[in-house]
């Protein structure tokens, strides 16, 4: 059986051992494998591929990540204060005309456009952005 200090040294040597490799990890993923993500990217978009096998390696597809941003605090949680007196008035719960949950959740927001179609064409209005940016989906052989 090992001993207590035994014990801690273990501990901090693989939390140490983890933390380093973490480092490592994120370094890559910022910096060489964000590099080759972007050309390919690049290169894909200017030969017209959406979608591209290579032998031996995998196929990769490019996709859009979709997701909104709170451009304008005020702007936003005023239409969010609105919506939730709305569903408050009509007896529904408060929390359910709330749009975030930690952030500006996508269905929640895609449910309030649909809901109130006149904020569809002006995101601005309700204090939000919405951003698509392209990302590649990889599938490995």
């Amino acid at each position: 059986m090992k001993t207590f200090q035994q014990l801690t040294v273990e501990y901090t040597e693989l939390r140490n051992k983890r933390l380093s490799l973490e480092r490592e990890a994120k370094a890559i993923e910022s910096g060489p494998e964000y590099d080759a993500r972007c050309s390919i990217l690049t290169h894909m978009a200017q030969h017209g591929m959406k979608t591209a096998s290579v032998d031996g390696v995998g196929r990769f597809t490019i996709t859009d990540k979709l997701h909104y941003e709170i451009a304008d605090r005020e702007l936003f949680f005023a239409a969010m204060l609105q919506n939730m007196r709305s569903h408050t008035v009509k007896g529904r719960p408060l929390s359910e005309g709330s749009l975030l949950q930690l952030r500006a959740h996508r269905d929640n927001i895609e449910q309030f456009l649909s809901e109130n179609p006149q904020y569809i064409e002006c995101l601005e209005a309700v204090g939000l952005r919405k951003v698509v940016s392209p990302n590649i989906s990889f599938t490995g052989k």
